[in-house]
């Protein structure tokens, strides 16, 4: 085995530091435009739907003033709801991306999304009727 003399495997180790932040601000960067993109082109359905979550709380992290924790659960679900048909396939939609983003034991049984899939499939039926959100 090849020993290093610690200042090279200090040199090494700021290097690897170096390139694991930009790689973790590669990857937030890549988050924010994909949300963005979402946002845009969802438009009002997006912040409606954030808000239905923000105010129903489904996994507890609801602390008064952050009105946007949810929204990186909005920006998963409202493509997936394209392909449901019925408030039940939105139901399973949302808690499996609840399942996704927290865990199964936090994100809780999907019967407990009744209420926040009633809520968001109304806003969704309501922008798809309207042809807002036409591409919806």
């Amino acid at each position: 085995m090849c020993t290093v003399c610690p200042q090279e495997q200090a040199r090494r180790d700021r290097c690897e530091s170096v390139e694991r932040r930009a790689n973790l601000m590669n990857e937030r960067e890549r988050i924010r435009v994909e949300r963005a993109k979402v946002r845009e082109e969802f438009g009002s359905l997006y912040a409606r739907t954030s808000a239905i979550l923000f105010e129903l709380d489904p996994v507890g992290i609801n602390l008064g003033g952050n009105t946007d924790e949810y929204e990186p659960e909005v920006g998963t679900i409202l493509p997936r709801l394209r392909a449901c048909s019925n408030e039940g396939e939105a139901r399973r939609a949302i808690h499996e991306d609840f399942v996704r983003w927290f865990d199964a034991r936090i994100a809780g049984p999907e019967e407990s999304y009744t209420e926040v899939a009633a809520r968001i499939w109304a806003e969704w039926r309501k922008s798809v009727d309207r042809g807002v959100d036409a591409d919806v």
